[in-house]
């Protein structure tokens, strides 16, 4: 796991180069590495900085003071595989013409190296980098489908005078661009971008509308920042180092159905399943540093500890690291003790309170780069922090499980859709039933939210989608309607559209591990490890995993008797202690927001209140103030508070202008 830089723009200052790399020095703080380039390419020199170490015999990048550079490589290394300075980047073939950089991990390396070495290829490392880097050579960008793992890639191309940008399936690795008529730019974190002079800290108010009403994120490539684009997961960018505007966008991987997945029957799929995971966790636990759990006490990453003890050679002095709701009814700590207990692993926790949550906000604001969701990344936050307090460098966590295989309670809604559609009101009523029999609360929720699936687009209700305007309690008037404007017309149509198949919930699983939901929650699980330079690691998130999850029945994954995770559930049973393989709940870290919220409520106040308020066109302050003293008195909370608290501290930290609308 690292940072990544780079830049084309003529007359370059190394000095810019350094600063961009320097501020995500806490995604690498072992090694840092960089290369300039001049625009002819006859010079194409590989430099060291102040962290990097004095055994590479590199020159210093502060030796080089000219402007007669055109593209520069700006490397943080977080050291993962290989300790040495083998491992250091930027990393090149022996004729100097290929040039790496990678953020990430490609955990089937040592499967690649060994077809590599077979076709004579050589190495002098034990890095998955320098697997990359032969990967390439051999073949050229139909590498990158090769690869199973969570990466940023960056290659230099001096034989055809490009630049190639290559992100993973999943966008578990973050990549962010910027361009202009002649300059070009890229990295792993914004606030590396916006320490170049030309691009812009302007907000984007399709982003800002959609936030502010629904919470809505990271659906690449659109960012919060106009002039910064994302690099849409599974995809890879050619760049003429010429004409930056050339350039080119490529997709080479996308989610297809798998036949036989959906052929089998329910046993032999559960024995497939249980193989599939296991062989990712097993290689998902490659690592020269130590390796630990992220555990909530759930199925998701109870699964996973117990995959690791049971079926892997990592069986002692594992650690785990959790966090530990003060309320009651949030506290999953017997849970993680229970799973902790069966496997013999080391546990850690940790507690956050009211006041911790107030000194984090700007902490974690400045992190995350854009406005997030809510406060249950700050939980998330201090999980990271732990392990990095104990020296642990590597967590695996059980992100994308829910999306998979469909964990979420209004996942309920799209298999009871499916089960309609099939025609069988006898198994219709019957789901019904038994969602009311399981606790389901406010079933025509669920019924109307079935219909609405079910039915054609032409023919649905409009009545379903939230009135927009309805959704900004704290815009001024005058802005309403322009706000409302910047969300595209269709936009959750598009959410619910007519989908190709009658079977509801495996395309919204689709939906939202693509497009609308894990995305956003990829992004804080970045940022919030790294901040720590703790690398991240999620084994339910690989294409062989995720096509074949998302082939079968939905059956296998909700049942008619409203059983979610099913195949999980099942593959696991004689792993998991059966009060956890029997949960129904679903907490994962989360922290009493609500509380947190009223038990600030000046701080919320003062925020409102502050001077950035007026750096906000639409900010109502009055409104905002009435609201929320409103949400006092009557004990309640809506979460657009968070996010009107959220999007101004995001435009004070990062001095966002936003810009007129005509």
């Amino acid at each position: 796991m690292c940072g990544i830089f780079g830049i084309i723009q003529d007359q370059l200052d190394p000095e810019l180069v350094v600063k961009a790399t320097r501020t995500i020095r806490h995604r690498g703080p072992n090694d840092e590495g960089y290369l300039l380039v001049s625009r002819d390419q006859t010079e194409v020199i590989a430099c060291i900085g102040d962290d990097s170490q004095a055994e590479l015999r590199l020159p210093h990048i502060q030796s080089f003071s000219s402007k007669r550079y055109h593209m520069a490589f700006g490397f943080r290394r977080l050291s993962i595989l290989d300790l040495s300075i083998n491992g250091h980047q930027p990393m090149c073939d022996k004729n100097e013409n290929i040039w790496v950089i990678l953020n990430g991990e490609v955990y089937n390396f040592v499967e690649i190296r060994q077809e590599l070495i077979k076709a004579g290829y050589e190495f002098n490392s034990g890095s998955d980098t320098e697997v990359i880097l032969n990967s390439y050579l051999e073949w050229g960008t139909d590498c990158f489908v090769k690869f199973t793992g969570m990466f940023a890639i960056a290659i230099f191309d001096r034989r055809k005078h490009s630049l190639i940008l290559a992100r993973d399936p999943f966008g578990i690795k973050p990549l962010y661009y910027s361009v202009t008529a002649d300059k070009f730019a890229f990295a792993s974190e914004i606030k590396s971008l916006v320490q170049i002079p030309w691009v812009p800290r302007e907000a984007n108010y399709s982003f800002v509308g959609k936030y502010l009403s629904f919470g809505i994120s990271d659906i690449a490539p659109e960012t919060a920042f106009n002039g910064i684009d994302a690099l849409k997961p599974g995809c890879f960018l050619v760049v003429d180092l010429e004409n930056v505007t050339n350039k080119q966008e490529t997709v080479y991987w996308e989610i297809t159905r798998d036949p036989e997945a959906a052929k089998l029957d329910y046993e032999s799929a559960t024995h497939r399943f249980r193989e599939l995971f296991e062989e990712s966790v097993r290689i998902h636990m490659r690592s020269d540093v130590p390796v630990g759990v992220s555990l909530s006490g759930g199925l998701d990453s109870s699964s996973i500890l117990e995959t690791i003890h049971h079926a892997t050679d990592h069986t002692l002095g594992l650690h785990a690291f959790s966090f530990i709701a003060d309320n009651p009814e949030l506290c999953e700590e017997k849970w993680v003790d229970m799973v902790c207990h069966d496997t013999g692993t080391i546990s850690h926790k940790t507690h956050i309170t009211g006041d911790d949550f107030s000194e984090l906000m700007d902490r974690m604001i400045y992190s995350l780069d854009e406005p997030f969701g809510g406060s249950s990344m700050f939980a998330q936050n201090q999980v990271f922090q732990l392990a990095r307090q104990n020296n642990v460098t590597v967590l695996l966590d059980g992100q994308g499980s829910d999306e998979l295989l469909g964990g979420y309670r209004d996942h309920m809604g799209d298999r009871l859709a499916s089960v309609m559609l099939s025609g069988n009101p006898i198994e219709t009523i019957s789901m019904l039933s038994k969602m009311r029999a399981k606790g389901f609360s406010q079933l025509s929720k669920y019924f109307a939210w079935a219909i609405d699936r079910a039915l054609p687009e032409s023919v649905r209700p409009s009545t379903w989608m939230y009135n927009i305007k309805s959704m900004y309690p704290a815009v001024s008037d005058s802005w309403n309607s322009r706000l409302s404007g910047r969300v595209p017309h269709g936009f959750f149509r598009n959410k619910v559209q007519q989908y190709s198949s009658r079977e509801i919930l495996n395309e919204q699983l689709k939906y939202e591990t693509f497009q609308a939901g894990l995305p956003a929650l990829l992004r804080y699980e970045d940022r919030n490890s790294m901040a720590y330079s703790i690398e991240s690691r999620v084994p339910f998130l690989t294409t062989s995993l995720a096509q074949f999850c998302l082939s079968l029945p939905e059956s296998y994954k909700i049942s008619t008797d409203c059983v979610s995770k099913r195949i999980l559930r099942d593959a696991m049973s004689d792993r998991l202690p059966p009060p956890i393989k029997n949960r129904k709940d679903k907490i994962g870290f989360a922290p009493p927001e609500k509380e947190w919220m009223f038990q600030n409520s000046e701080k919320v106040k003062s925020i409102f209140k502050s001077g950035v308020g007026d750096t906000v066109p639409f900010f109502d302050r009055a409104k905002a103030l009435s609201w929320f003293d409103n949400h006092l008195q009557t004990g309640k909370y809506d979460r657009r508070i968070w996010y009107t608290i959220n999007l101004l501290l995001w435009t004070e930290k990062f001095n966002i202008h936003y810009p007129e609308i005509v």
